[in-house]
């Protein structure tokens, strides 16, 4: 039996991107090849998104001051100033070493980790006018 595929049926199937229906129900030969290969879709080429930059640590601003004025202030061993000074340091959670040196009097330290802006007040002790004479 011979069936008859109207014009209807074949643009109604050309609109959906699909094959019209085989004639007598036989498979066509390039309608199968053409259906067992791949649709190749463009992909856009996309470039990486740059890494973020880290936020800046926030700074802590220290005034270093001593009695008397005038100590050379050193932190974790390196000069900032004599007193009165400002210092702007890294919030970074760490121990620093503070050390204020007057000529005539004893050093004075402090090792602490500072978490705010403030003040670091060194009162110097004079030296005793015999020390270190036999």
């Amino acid at each position: 039996m011979r069936r008859l595929v109207g014009v209807g049926a074949l643009c109604a199937a050309a609109a959906c991107g699909r094959s019209p229906p085989a004639k007598d129900g036989a498979a066509d030969a390039s309608t199968a090849a053409k259906a067992a290969v791949p649709t190749v879709v463009p992909v856009p080429i996309v470039p990486p998104t740059p890494p973020r930059p880290l936020p800046a640590r926030p700074h802590l601003h220290l005034s270093l001051r001593s009695t008397p004025s005038g100590a050379a202030v050193m932190i974790d061993g390196r000069l900032v100033g004599t007193t009165p000074v400002r210092y702007e340091i890294e919030d970074d959670a760490r121990a620093h070493d503070f050390s204020f040196i007057l000529a005539g009097h004893a050093p004075w330290r402090l090792r602490f980790s500072p978490s705010q802006d403030g003040v670091i007040h060194a009162t110097m002790e004079p030296l005793a006018a015999d020390a270190g004479v036999e």
